[in-house]
């Protein structure tokens, strides 16, 4: 049954987008207890000013935040097929330029404005066209080992890729970190669907969810924080929908002229989030974060709580 005009779906949507916002605005709140720190210790050692950033009540609050962007993503997905929630999740794009714009004290130009505009409508027409279809509310265990080995590969291939230093070290790093992040979405519908301890997934990702931090993290570390971003979000989405389709058996409605609207509409989101990525308040963020003068390619970040 399509869903993309019932009321789950419309709870489910209204959800995720909590969850757009507040992941990136948990990471705003963390980035401002990391500038802070930074502009007080900046000969200090590495666990000098974790310490400092740990005791600041904005990190925690940013904590807070982030872990109930994770309560509405699990909600959303527990009313809703993965391929469309993590597509509107995608939309955290959208908010972290607001959200990078009130770190730096800077404005939204218009070019932000119209890429938010663009990103945003585009998703929506693409959605609206491809009316998402629910599937099976828990994905059989032979299906989620082959949709890992396939992630797993791709994971791997992506990261020994980006150990090389290059100027795609960050793209590569980042889609690596998103095929991990998009993983552990889609595993979070498996989990709600039976957050028993006798659910093997329970158990897995209590090991990758922890994991996730890291690669994140390293990931946002490896280069500019826009490319790292925006790779690790689309990666992410393109993952997860993909289990969607595969593992849940969840379904899109395709016909030509289906396609050809979800073509332009994708073209549109493609040109909304390029757009998005060039934003002066994610470069003056990369600025900020820079370490002892080192170039935005090395800027570094904390505390990013992507899905």
């Amino acid at each position: 049954m399509s869903i993309d005009l019932g009321a789950a779906a419309a709870v489910a949507v209204a959800l995720t987008l909590l969850a757009a916002i507040a992941y990136p605005g948990a990471n705003a709140l963390q980035q401002k207890a990391h500038l802070r720190d930074l502009h007080h210790e900046a000969q200090a050692g590495a666990a000098r000013v974790a310490a400092g950033i740990l005791r600041q009540p904005i990190w925690w609050i940013g904590s807070v935040v982030g872990f109930a962007g994770v309560l509405s993503q699990a909600a959303a997905s527990a009313l809703a097929p993965l391929v469309l929630v993590t597509p509107v999740l995608a939309l955290q794009l959208v908010f972290l330029v607001p959200a990078s714009a009130w770190v730096v004290h800077s404005r939204m130009t218009g070019r932000d404005w119209l890429a938010a505009a663009l990103t945003t409508m585009g998703m929506a027409c693409a959605l609206l066209a491809l009316r998402p279809n629910s599937g099976v509310d828990i994905g059989p265990g032979c299906d989620w080992l082959a949709a890992a080995v396939v992630c797993a590969g791709c994971f791997a291939v992506l990261w020994v890729l980006s150990v090389a230093e290059s100027p795609f070290r960050a793209a590569l790093r980042g889609a690596a970190a998103g095929v991990h992040a998009g993983f552990v979405g889609a595993l979070v519908k498996q989990i709600v669907e039976d957050p028993s301890f006798g659910n093997w997934a329970v158990w897995v990702m209590s090991v990758l969810g922890v994991m996730n931090v890291v690669w994140i993290n390293a990931a946002l570390r490896a280069g500019r924080l826009s490319t790292a971003m925006t790779m690790m979000v689309v990666s992410g989405t393109i993952v997860a929908s993909g289990i969607g389709i595969y593992v849940f058996d969840e379904t899109l409605t395709l016909t030509p002229l289906v396609g050809v609207v979800s073509a332009i509409a994708l073209a549109v989101v493609t040109a909304g989030i390029l757009l998005l990525a060039r934003s002066p308040s994610l470069l003056a963020l990369e600025k900020e974060t820079a370490v002892d003068g080192a170039s935005p390619d090395e800027a570094s970040t904390s505390g990013a709580t992507l899905p």
